[in-house]
């Protein structure tokens, strides 16, 4: 088994990857979701 071997020190590292990746793809993605849910909300004011 590989995973046994492998060192605890790279599971961290990898979850930590991860949420840096995750917080990096909401940046990107919240204003793009802004965007679209304000011109729903006001093409339905109008």
């Amino acid at each position: 088994m590989t995973t046994d071997t492998a060192p605890n020190r790279w599971r961290k590292a990898k979850m930590a990857l991860a949420t840096v990746l995750a917080i990096v793809l909401a940046i990107i993605c919240a204003p793009f979701v802004l965007l679209t849910l304000l011109a729903s909300l006001s093409d339905g004011r109008r």
